[in-house]
């Protein structure tokens, strides 16, 4: 053997060696030692590095429900995954390895799911699973809760399309493609035979017709025409079919020679009329030109377009005609030839020249990525429209900067907004227009008005008032608006209690949706269903009255119903979710749109099932901030959902009538551990105004004891009462709470009121950096409240936050010498530059964001004096040892950020370290930063809470050239202090 082969088995050998060694200094075992032990009471144990290696079980993102409510399936991972399908009534339960998503039948008689390249019929209720083989893949019809239809692709090209209640079934051989039409009203599938054959099912009927020639094809809007694009030796067409009785027309043909093809094409709602685009590819350079087909036509016929004002001087048709709501007018988009950049010489001059005039800084274009100058950067479209039954002349609608929609009648709104980051200039404000597709004459809705849209009947524009909080009716042709609160004064915009003067009107929760018959529209305030009369002459009714008691209302919806315009029979039942706002509660109500009485309630209690649309305070913590949004059974009121609280981990339950609980699961992976409970906290802020917290305690909490406390804030947490906190390791300043508290520490989460303590954002005589003297306020004033008990150790109280919380850190520690150690992730430390630097990659700058430089980016500059606040400034004033965590690559807060203020403090003669993973961003991104993270801040935290020794890289550090080498996690037994 040779010298080289010897060398490449010492090297490889060598390599297992040092992958061996390290392992086993990852292992928990090793990791447990650097973990301060103190005098932990006996009981169960603290969570460690054992808990957080295990992969315990929890819920899984999939869940499904029978038809009748008695069967569920849902899926659980940990170290082996599996779903399981059982009974909802009784104790039968069938368990799969893996993950095995799939559906119930329509008929409840079967469970039905994909492993491998087998479809599986598991009976319900037990018997022998049927299994068909080399599946490729099984589709069913969206939107469509039946489960009546699935179409199942085999390897070999063969297609089964099954009733699974009727057990028939169609059979077709060498499919390319297939599809359900939206809602499973018909089932199309394409062939790669010789005759490039379409069948086409109509799913109701079970009627087939068969199509040859096809290269695509697409059902309209309606589901009432089929539009197919044949192709047959060079002779292209474009057909039109009835698909009710399969009857064609063609109506576009092109022989080879002029090498046309078709576009892009719509059908109108009606669906009497078609328009098109084709390409003509004869000349050198292809143009497209439209085309128009009404029914009873024989061909179509080409529009000619007629620029009369020139406005489309140089423009090339793009895109597909869109026919307006009334099938009137067709609506084109034009797109400018693309400008070619000339390469520069290569001994150009390396130069970004900056112009204040500039659109975007010189920085956001060189780099191109954030999407607003993605926008800016992209190819323009403009807008016309044409009448149908006019010679094609040319109505310009829109252009750039904006976005046309609602085009009804003669009419559509108009979107305005200059796409640039000069986000304090006036004109870059929204605007919106009603422009007519006749003449495209422009009138402007009044300033402030936002979400304008159509009414169900198209005769006149909803619009809601940004300025005062309140919906309006505009009627274009008299151009006047009404109030429709009646007269009531009725404010319908957001509220934040911890933000400003606590409305905020730009931001309204929004509309429920239309009662049918055009009998009244639903709407929401900050808690409660209104009904507002859509000619404003009734006064609103308000259908939840939930204010009164603090209860916010929001209906439930499925995932099918989300997004879209919702219309409700003015004798609908729906079911609320429910959140009390004052004890956190959380449940559901039934609300009968009829009936004169306030909601029925179902179930409420101090658990998380679903918070809706509810998103402040709880968004930032944990795997199920918001719960689950229920699934309910199709045919019984029966519901399968997730409920939590602190105490009891997430688990799926069934409810019957969301009244009757019974639990499917018993996942509690904090048994065999000291656990935690969670207390809602009501406290005077430092001011003496009032102001709720989370208190966590350990399980085995002993009030004769004094424990060290953690306080950790980011805005409002206190919506996280009933919560569960999911066992983590520390990634970030968002300490895990669990991991503490289990170890003998209290932690507090104060809610943080930024409207107190300064006079309110923006403002032009603030005395003070209103975000961090907030946060000043509620944490001295919840250290306060701490101090009073006689079981917290008033000097061993320590603080920490994460991105802004990071920021609010630097100014709490520049600001109080209450607290005995600090940990900052991520934040600002000089809230001058940090509103002056750029964002790393994307390039962009920061002066946007609010609490730096005011509303408008100025404050820097016209109300400097309160920067005199500024933490960078006053460094010399701390006291608390501080540990930062902030890595180079974060795109969220600059990294030089941390550099300031580590640097001030050092030369200030400082407690500070601080931590920069090579690998993390705005946060840890592997598991082996992860656990070093952990350890260093409990090691820190310890050190100065809990009177732990030192670790050997606070008291001495590690050196550059040891990185990667050395982890400095040792006790120094030196007695050498930090």
């Amino acid at each position: 053997m040779n010298n080289k082969n010897y060398n490449l088995i010492f090297f490889f050998c060598l390599s297992i060696i040092f992958l061996a060694i390290d392992a086993v200094a990852q292992s928990p075992e090793v990791l447990n030692k650097y973990i301060y032990q103190g005098t932990l009471s006996s009981g169960k144990p603290a969570i460690n590095f054992n808990t957080l290696n295990q992969r315990t079980e929890a819920l899984g993102d999939f869940a499904a429900i029978s038809r009748d409510g008695r069967f569920c399936s849902y899926v659980i991972i940990g170290s082996v995954d599996y779903t399981m399908i059982q009974s909802t009534g009784d104790t039968w339960k069938h368990k799969l390895l893996g993950v095995k998503k799939g559906f119930f039948s329509g008929d409840n008689r079967f469970y039905i799911y994909q492993t491998g390249d087998s479809l599986c019929y598991l009976p319900l209720k037990g018997g022998m699973i049927r299994v068909l083989k080399d599946v490729v893949n099984y589709q069913l019809p969206p939107a469509d809760q039946r489960n009546e239809w699935v179409a199942i692709q085999l390897k070999d090209k063969t297609l089964l399309l099954v009733n699974l209640l009727t057990n028939k079934e169609i059979r077709a051989k060498s499919v390319s493609d297939y599809n359900f039409t939206f809602g499973g009203k018909w089932f199309s599938c394409q062939l790669d035979n010789a005759v490039k054959e379409l069948i086409m099912v109509n799913m109701s009927t079970g009627k087939i017709h068969h199509f040859e020639n096809v290269i695509s094809h697409s059902f309209d809007e309606s589901q009432k025409a089929l539009i197919l694009q044949t192709e047959q030796g060079g002779r292209k067409g474009l057909e039109w079919v009835d698909p009710l009785n399969g009857k064609t027309t063609e109506v576009w043909t092109a022989t080879g020679k002029d090498r046309s093809s078709i576009g892009g094409y719509m059908v109108d709602k009606a669906c009497r009329q078609l328009a098109f685009t084709v390409q003509n590819a004869t000349s050198v350079v292809s143009h497209n030109s439209v085309w128009y087909y009404k029914k009873g036509m024989g061909k179509a016929m080409q529009k000619k377009i007629e620029d009369t004002d020139g406005r489309m001087m140089g423009m090339m048709l793009s895109g597909t005609p869109v026919f307006t709501d009334d099938g009137r007018y067709i609506v084109i988009s034009m797109q400018k030839p693309k400008v070619v950049i000339p390469k520069p010489a290569k001994n150009a001059i390396q130069l970004d020249v900056w112009n204040y005039r500039d659109t975007f800084l010189m920085s956001a274009q060189v780099a191109g990525i954030y999407p607003l100058v993605q926008s800016w950067l992209s190819d323009k479209v403009y807008k016309f429209s044409m009448a149908v039954e006019d010679t094609g002349q040319m109505i310009y609608l829109s252009g750039e900067n904006e976005q046309l929609f609602s085009t009804v009648g003669d009419y559509a709104v108009l979107q305005k907004r200059i796409v640039t980051d000069r986000f304090w200039e006036h004109y870059t404000e929204l605007e919106f227009y009603v422009v007519s597709l006749k003449d495209g004459k422009r009138r402007p809705l009044k300033r402030g008005v936002i979400l304008p849209q159509f009414s169900p009947d198209r005769t006149w524009l909803l619009c809601y008032d940004s300025t005062n909080g309140k919906y309006l009716r505009y009627d274009i042709g008299s151009n006047q608006y009404r109030d429709l609160d009646g007269g009531a004064n009725v404010y319908f915009g957001g509220e934040n209690e911890f933000d400003g003067n606590g409305r905020q009107p730009k931001s309204p929760r929004g509309q429920v949706g239309w009662l049918t018959g055009n009998r009244g529209l639903l709407v929401y305030d900050h808690y409660d269903i209104w009904q507002l009369d859509v000619n404003g002459i009734k006064p609103p009714v308000n259908l939840t009255n939930g204010r009164k008691d603090n209860v916010r209302f929001e209906i439930t919806k499925s995932e099918q119903e989300e997004g879209g315009s919702s219309f409700y029979s003015p004798h609908a039942k729906l079911v609320l979710t429910a959140v009390n706002m004052e004890n956190k509660d959380n449940g559901f109500y039934a609300l009968q749109l009829d009936s004169r009485s306030l909601p029925e309630k179902l179930c409420m209690g101090p658990y998380i099932v679903y918070l809706g649309g509810l998103t402040y305070g709880q968004e930032y913590w944990g795997s199920y901030s918001k719960g689950r949004r229920p699934l309910k059974a199709a045919d019984a009121d029966v519901w399968l959902l997730v409920r939590q609280s602190t105490t009891e981990a997430p688990n799926f339950f069934i409810a019957q009538g969301l009244k009757i609980f019974n639990a499917l699961t018993n996942l509690q992976p904090h048994k065999d551990y000291n656990w935690l409970g969670a207390e809602l906290v009501n406290f005077k802020q430092q001011d003496g105004s009032k102001c709720k917290g989370i208190l966590y305690k350990p399980e085995n909490f002993d009030p004769t004891k004094k424990y060290p406390v953690l306080i950790h804030y980011y805005d409002q947490f206190s919506m996280c009462l009933n919560q569960y906190p999911v066992i983590a390791y520390t990634s970030s300043a968002f300490t895990n709470i669990p991991w503490f508290v289990s170890r003998g520490y209290l932690v507090f989460l104060p809610d943080i009121y930024f409207n107190k303590e300064a006079q309110g954002i923006g403002s032009m005589n603030e005395p003070k950096i209103p975000y961090g003297a907030a946060a000043l306020n509620a944490v001295e004033g919840a250290a306060n409240w701490l101090s009073s008990k006689s079981y917290v150790d008033s000097a061993k109280m320590g603080i920490a936050g994460h991105s802004m919380g990071g920021g609010l850190t630097s100014y709490i520690l520049t600001h109080s010498n209450r607290f005995a150690a600090a940990f900052m992730g991520a934040g600002v430390s000089d809230w001058i530059s940090g509103a002056l630097q750029l964002n790393f990659k994307d390039g962009m700058s920061r002066l946007g964001v609010s609490y730096y430089s005011g509303s408008t980016g100025s404050d820097i500059w016209i109300n400097n004096a309160k920067y005199l606040d500024n933490p960078i400034l006053h460094v010399a004033k701390v006291t608390s040892p501080l540990l930062m965590f902030h890595c180079k690559a974060d795109s969220g807060v600059p990294f030089e950020q941390a550099v300031e203020l580590f640097v001030a403090m050092r030369r200030m003669s400082k407690k500070v370290w601080l931590l920069q993973y090579d690998q993390g961003v705005h946060s840890t991104l592997n598991q082996r930063d992860d656990r070093d993270l952990t350890i260093r801040v409990t090691q820190f935290f310890d050190h100065y809470l809990k009177g732990a020794p030192a670790p050997i890289w606070m008291t001495q550090g590690i050196r550059a050239s040891m990185k990667g080498i050395q982890t400095g996690y040792e006790w120094d037994t030196s007695g050498r202090q930090p």
